[in-house]
């Protein structure tokens, strides 16, 4: 029997765009389609970084209409954009976000200004891909707990 609420993968890089991201997200959606007891569905970007604004403005319409108790999963810690817009709309969904190390360490001070000071605010859990990226999340003011 599934349990009441849903979960929402989001993936800005995946197949048949190749690279270690885009085949770990695809991995997670499979097994999560597999292993989870909730209904699971996804938006995923496949046309590569082209299409970024597109997708981007895509999910926020989205997720517009998502059933209430909807958890969201994103990919990487580029589309913190998403709940940091849409939680003044839709205050009833959950965000955990998967973040890698450029997510946390890439050297743009435009990046870690708007994104991991500002973006990362709206996200409710983090998913640290190793440990080394977990205790640069809790520099960066993430609470450990997060």
């Amino acid at each position: 029997m599934k349990n009441s609420y849903e979960i929402h993968f989001i993936s800005r890089a995946y197949p048949p765009i190749i690279g270690g991201i885009e085949n770990q997200n695809k991995a997670i959606y499979e097994n999560l389609l597999k292993h989870s007891t909730n209904k699971v569905s996804k938006t995923i970007n496949t046309f590569g970084k082209k299409a970024l604004p597109f997708f981007l403005i895509w999910c926020l319409l989205k997720l517009l209409f998502v059933k209430k108790q909807t958890s969201v999963l994103l990919g990487d810690g580029v589309l913190a954009v998403i709940p940091w817009v849409l939680k003044k709309i839709r205050k009833d969904l959950h965000y955990t976000c998967i973040i890698h190390g450029l997510d946390v360490t890439y050297s743009s001070s435009f990046y870690q200004n708007l994104w991991v000071n500002i973006f990362f605010s709206g996200i409710d859990r983090f998913i640290a891909v190793s440990n080394n990226t977990k205790n640069i999340l809790v520099t960066k003011g993430v609470a450990p707990n997060n």
